[in-house]
């Protein structure tokens, strides 16, 4: 093997408590300029001399600790000042001219294919690799599918809510994620969505008055009264017909599953805090689960920024391995930095 002599910073990952899963590693760096990241053993040689990396323009950089890492364990890798390697983006920005209606983002990565409205602030599709679209919104009807959507923040309004024709988005495209900006035209709400190529990550930036965090969709593709089911951080599985209102304990997320399809939608909230959440079907046609929402209409409850929000496919139907994808998405990483 060949022996790396030249880095300019060791970065070690720890996975801590839990088994982590093409997980993205992000650090701050100390100075600027082009970089490679390379993966290296105890002893300095070389692994894997093409790591995903990605440089931001805050300077932060992040790679993909790919494949699994099981809890307890540790990974090294080298950061050097030089030009990057050639890698293939892992994730593919496309801009369409219209989409269910709008102008849109196609975001494709390995496990899902994202469409997003520019105007409306919000994801239309949520695609798995087989097809099914767990969101489906239309720009018609009502639960059938204009309600429909991802993260459908701000209410009555419908902005970060597909559909809505009152914001403004641009897209930033790396080889390994995609970022999104979304702002109101007044200014008064903004958000962040970056989208790695196994899951998305929304961050709440301005929000003037409370609000709430939504997946109003279609498990594994269409609401499905006798197969549909979801489950919750406080151990309930239920089937999709079974409405309920509580608070959630951190970690704070749902799954919602098909038991005909080989994986589950599940949505984080990482930020704990004492909100109520609330899940119901609507007329056999599409979920409405609300992170900060309670009763049946309008009463919203989330009121941190920042606040951040998780939403990824686990590609298994097993309830407790879909808990491990959710915490290494979530799970802060171990990271030690030494020159």
């Amino acid at each position: 093997m060949n022996t790396v002599a030249l880095a300019s910073l060791l970065v070690t990952v720890g996975a801590g408590e839990w088994d982590r899963f093409d997980r993205p590693v992000e650090i701050q760096l100390p100075r600027s300029g082009p970089v490679r990241v390379v993966e290296v053993d105890a002893r300095g040689r070389l692994l894997d001399a093409g790591v995903p990396s990605q440089l931001n323009p805050d300077g932060t950089l992040e790679f993909l600790m790919s494949g699994t890492t099981r809890a307890g364990a540790e990974r090294r890798f080298q950061v050097l000042f030089e030009a990057p390697a050639t890698i293939a983006p892992l994730v593919k920005l496309e801009e369409v001219a219209e989409y269910q209606g709008q102008a849109s983002f196609r975001i494709e990565t390995p496990a899902a294919t994202y469409y997003y409205h520019k105007a409306g602030a919000g994801f239309a599709s949520l695609i798995d690799p087989d097809g099914n679209d767990w969101i489906s919104y239309r720009p018609t009807g009502g639960s059938d599918g204009r309600y429909r959507g991802i993260p459908n923040l701000i209410h009555p309004e419908n902005d970060f809510h597909p559909g809505g024709l009152n914001s403004e988005s641009r897209a930033e495209a790396g080889p390994l994620k995609v970022t999104i900006h979304s702002r109101t035209r007044d200014g008064a709400w903004a958000g962040r969505w970056d989208i790695y190529p196994h899951f998305a990550r929304f961050t709440v930036l301005a929000a003037p008055r409370p609000y709430w965090f939504l997946y109003e969709g279609t498990p594994g593709g269409q609401l499905d009264l006798d197969r549909d089911w979801w489950a919750s951080s406080d151990g309930a599985v239920q089937p999709i017909t079974e409405s309920w209102a509580g608070k959630l304990p951190a970690p704070q997320w749902v799954v919602f599953g098909d038991r005909a399809q080989p994986r589950v939608l599940f949505l984080v909230q990482h930020e704990a805090d004492e909100a109520p959440d609330q899940f119901w079907q609507m007329e056999g046609n599409m979920t409405v689960f609300g992170f900060g929402r309670q009763y049946r209409c309008c009463e919203k409850y989330l009121t941190a920024v920042p606040a951040r929000f998780t939403v990824g496919f686990a590609e298994t139907a097993d309830l407790e391995r879909a808990v491990k994808f959710i915490e290494s998405a979530v799970r802060p990483l171990i990271i030690r930095i030494e020159p």
